[in-house]
């Protein structure tokens, strides 16, 4: 499948540059992948809860993102320098993106006036560096003083409340970008939608920056997607494991609940049926500390529900074939971006084009602070 099929024009005036006061006042599209006519409607996110019914889990990504952005100088030369922290490879050595000139191995770098310091060691894979960090007390508390909150490089002002970019039920620190489709979230709806016997369910997946990388494959099966860590608690297995047995919907609040659902199931691009909800080992990913010492039996039918933890790279696209998830609510995405070529296997490449276009031409707003679509 080639790239030039997921590009598309976006009208620079349609990407959000700030969100709104009221977050779940978002305009929602309904996308209904099963009708031949009337597919779209044109409703607001608060009307979300009307969409679910008794019994169906919504799943969210409770991730925080970190203020990752630092800004310091060269030690000796004085030059300036920004780093992003990706994440972090082992204590106190994290993955970065660096700007400033010459930053060589072996470059010494001081923060906040010699309050957090570093030392740049190497490139990574991603064409990042390695950083290793020196402070006294504790590295997070530095870095919520120093850091500021990183924004996506196509918003170009910033936010008059950092909290904006934070879930409201955000919770485990470790993203470097925020989990958008949960940012339309407000109490008050988290309350509608319990009302309706409908179970509200978290996991964790940090988010690196591949999310803004663009595909740069003409044949997109070829695109490598970088690790990112994830955690699905026994108890949001569990909730998942009696849903599904109920033969009740799992809908996933943003596409980085899709592919921890979708990792953690044993997922890959083909069209093979994984028996198991949760697995071990999926395809596709590292987990160096497996939490479950066992498969589940190839023979049985009754899914299993088992906690995780790991790192997954899996990439989405077209063809694939979705073992978890029944209902997705995300943005509106960037053109060659994995987020839509994940949208277009979801739906289907004509249908979610076709949506786009609907979108474009009533107003809606794009991207990370835009507005949303569900798709059932």
């Amino acid at each position: 499948m080639e790239l030039a099929d997921f590009d598309y024009d976006l009208p620079k005036e349609l990407i959000a540059q700030e969100p709104l006061k009221i977050r779940d006042e978002a305009k929602l599209m309904v996308v209904k992948r099963q009708k031949i006519e009337d597919k779209f409607e044109h409703r607001t996110f608060q009307d979300l809860a009307e969409y679910l019914n008794p019994g169906d889990t919504l799943v969210l990504n409770d991730t925080k993102v970190l203020p990752a952005r630092l800004f310091g100088n060269k030690k000796g030369s004085g030059g300036k320098v920004e780093l992003l922290l990706l994440k972090e490879l082992e204590k106190d050595t994290w993955e970065v993106l660096v700007r400033g000139r010459r930053i060589r191995a072996g470059t010494r770098l001081t923060f906040g006036e010699g309050k957090l310091e570093g030392e740049v060691k190497d490139r990574t894979l991603s064409g990042g560096r390695k950083v290793k960090f020196f402070y006294q007390g504790k590295f997070l508390e530095i870095l919520k003083e120093l850091g500021q909150l990183p924004l996506p490089p196509y918003i170009h002002q910033e936010l008059k409340d950092e909290n904006y970019y934070q879930t409201i039920y955000a919770q485990n620190e470790g993203s470097a970008a925020a989990p958008t489709a949960g940012l339309h979230i407000t109490t008050h709806l988290l309350e509608d939608i319990r009302s309706k016997g409908v179970n509200i369910a978290y996991l964790t997946l940090h988010i690196n920056l591949d999310t803004f990388r663009p595909i740069r494959c003409k044949d997109i099966s070829s695109h490598q997607m970088f690790s990112e860590y994830y955690e699905i608690s026994d108890k949001t297995a569990r909730i998942i494991k009696e849903t599904k047995r109920r033969g009740k919907r799992i809908i996933a609040l943003g596409t980085t609940t899709v592919r921890a659902l979708e990792s953690a199931a044993g997922a890959t691009n083909t069209s093979t049926v994984i028996t198991g909800l949760i697995r071990p080992k999926p395809f596709g990913f590292v987990c160096p500390t497996p939490t479950m010492s066992h498969e589940p039996s190839a023979t049985s039918h009754e899914p299993s529900a088992m906690s995780q933890k790991g790192w997954t790279n899996l990439f989405i696209y077209p063809d694939y074939r979705f073992k978890i998830v029944d209902v997705l609510v995300t943005n509106f995405h960037f053109p060659k971006s994995t987020l839509l070529t994940l949208v277009c296997a979801f739906a289907s490449r004509d249908l979610i084009f076709k949506a786009y276009g609907e979108a474009i031409k009533m107003g809606y707003r794009f991207l990370s602070l835009g507005d949303s679509m569900l798709i059932i």
